[in-house]
């Protein structure tokens, strides 16, 4: 979903926002960067971190060719190996 405000500020930009996050941690505004929330400061800066790792990743691989994402499948593969369960949640 993609929401364009021409400007916004306040109650307006803080209603488009939330539109955007809609459940998710992590969002893009266009022409400003990433928005990342979490349940401290701390855990919100870290999903900046790596919102913003994996933007160069991204334009790395892009650099050196056509990038290609896992598929769900690859996915849940990967998220189901032991050394991943660390990740879940408990």
């Amino acid at each position: 979903m993609s929401v364009f405000l021409v400007f916004a500020a306040g109650e307006a930009l803080a209603d488009a926002v939330e539109s955007a996050l809609n459940g998710h941690v992590a969002c893009m505004l266009a022409n400003h960067g990433v928005v990342t929330v979490g349940a401290s400061l701390r855990e919100a800066y870290f999903r900046h971190v790596l919102v913003e790792n994996a933007a160069q990743v991204y334009l790395a691989g892009r650099a050196v060719g056509q990038i290609r994402p896992l598929t769900d499948d690859e996915v849940n593969s990967i998220d189901s190996m032991e050394c991943e369960a660390y990740r879940r949640k408990r």
